[in-house]
């Protein structure tokens, strides 16, 4: 399988035939953490969860009530982790369930009523600090992980069991050994490597339907919405034609300034041509990311004592907010069968507002903290839109969770 790696600055893209993963470094110029895929339904992903799906209609999910019987938790795959989660010194404080409080939440829909147990940046790791060595970096991210942000640790240790193009995972491609000779370094990586395993891991699970993996209580495997195939999608990039994209142009390249630097990455190419890029990726993929944007924030966040700089931790999954819905208003202005399929339908109705809800459970942590954001303020601004924030209203009222 022929894989190339094309790096530009701090950026690597990994293209394995129709599957490909690009990451945005958080110092890089259009900021974030993590990555986007191209891939065609799991084309050329291999795992042992291949193979997940949904009833073949609309999907399906499950929440805290039927998590036992759908779902693994941390806690059963901390035994047989590989040497990335080996036996901790320390663990997370006992930090109680938490719910969704934010005025972009309703708490009566599902995004209001999101809770899960919070990353936990008090989290005491003095002694794994300690005792770290630059070999055993890996095996140091994943235990502070397991102290700080469980979730994270489960994602970098089942999604690197799923493989990519020439045998490699998640942490074989994004872990940058000369960048993890200290403690920091190696933690600088965390929510990189949380983010590209998390899609790795959700793509594992995938199969006729898409698997959202949000905790270990709550995943949606939705069918539908790719760019191809039964009750398709638009190419996700027609977002950059629309009203609200004048607000904050994208770049024309990648590593410009003074513009939205993740375009070029992720709403690029035409879908009229014949060769297949990033921004050709229909809603499927795009819910995708906001999911894996989510877990970049929460990773940093537990580690943001640790860094030195400013980070666009709140920049990325604030911009993909900001995709999410202007995604949602093209499709109900130019494609209604498409806005139909996604708003009627369960799955992705209650998958698009719990995500919604989950990135709001950490941006109200993480508002205000001068370490976790470059243009958070003004990317705020842009989620605030009138017209953008009726979108999740639309689906709240289609829901039947407002109360009057």
């Amino acid at each position: 399988m022929n894989f190339n790696m094309f790096c530009a600055a701090s950026c690597c893209i990994l293209a394995v035939a129709t599957f490909a993963v690009g990451c945005l470094s958080s110092s890089g110029g259009g900021g974030g953490s993590g990555g986007a895929f191209a891939t065609g339904d799991g084309v050329g992903v291999t795992g042992d969860g291949v193979g997940v799906t949904g009833d073949g209609v609309g999907g399906e999910f499950s929440t805290a009530q039927d998590a036992d019987s759908s779902s693994a938790s941390t806690d059963d795959t901390a035994s047989d982790a590989n040497s990335t989660d080996a036996a901790q010194p320390e663990t997370a404080a006992a930090d109680a369930v938490v719910t969704t409080a934010s005025d972009k939440t309703v708490a009566s829909c599902p995004d209001g009523q999101f809770s899960e147990t919070p990353a936990n940046p008090s989290g005491d790791i003095k002694s794994l600090v300690a005792a770290f060595t630059p070999t055993a970096a890996l095996t140091f991210i994943g235990q502070a992980l397991g102290v700080r942000y469980p979730l994270g640790q489960f994602l970098l240790t089942e999604g690197a069991k799923t493989k990519m193009g020439g045998g490699k995972n998640c942490v074989d491609a994004f872990f940058q050994a000369s960048q993890g000779s200290t403690a920091a370094g190696a933690l600088s990586q965390a929510s990189t490597l949380v983010h590209e395993c998390g899609h790795l891991y959700d793509i594992g699970k995938s199969g006729a339907a898409r698997m959202y993996f949000i905790n270990e209580k709550i995943q949606f495997l939705c069918a539908g919405l790719s760019n191809q195939g039964t009750n398709k999608s638009f190419a996700r990039s027609l977002i950059k034609a629309d009203a609200y994209g004048a607000a904050w142009p994208a770049c024309a390249n990648f590593g410009m300034q003074g513009c939205d630097g993740y375009a070029p990455i992720y709403l690029n190419g035409n879908p009229s041509d014949t060769k297949f890029e990033s921004g050709d990726q229909g809603y499927d993929m795009l819910l995708e990311e906001v999911t894996q944007y989510v877990n970049s924030l929460a990773t940093d966040y537990a580690f943001a004592s640790q860094s030195q700089f400013s980070t666009s931790a709140e920049d990325g999954i604030l911009t993909f907010l900001w995709y999410m819905t202007r995604y949602l208003h093209l499709a109900r202005l130019k494609y209604p069968s498409t806005y139909k399929y996604m708003s009627e339908n369960e799955c992705w109705r209650r998958a698009t507002l719990t995500i919604w809800g989950r990135a709001w459970f950490y941006l109200e942590k993480t508002k205000g903290n001068a370490k976790l954001n470059l243009k958070g303020k003004m990317l705020r601004g842009l989620v605030d839109h009138v017209d953008l924030l009726d979108e999740i209203a639309r689906l709240r009222q289609i829901e039947g969770c407002l109360v009057p």
